[in-house]
């Protein structure tokens, strides 16, 4: 056998490199991050559930993070408007 580096007989792959004898291997792609999933929107319907979920419309409408366009679209539900009633909510009128 001959005292050549045991790193230098491996084929390297195109897209990974050696930081020096004995390192790991890196690949150029690690730490890009991940990518975000696009936030849904809130639900057409209530789910009545307690504590309220994310996605509740109800419950974006306390928070102020529902427009008011989406606001009048969601609570011509009678599901809808019974609940924000519940919670004391100001529902627009539409």
């Amino acid at each position: 056998m001959t005292s050549s580096s045991w790193a230098g007989s491996i084929p390297q792959h195109p897209r990974r490199r050696r930081f020096g004898e004995g390192s790991r291997v890196y690949d150029e792609d690690m730490g890009k991050g991940k990518k975000h999933k696009k936030a849904k929107g809130p639900k057409k319907e209530c789910c009545k559930s307690k504590p309220r979920c994310k996605r509740c419309p109800v419950r974006m409408l306390a928070e102020g993070r529902l427009s008011p366009e989406d606001a009048k679209e969601l609570f011509r539900s009678a599901r809808n408007r019974k609940q924000a009633k519940k919670e004391h909510l100001a529902v627009p009128k539409g």
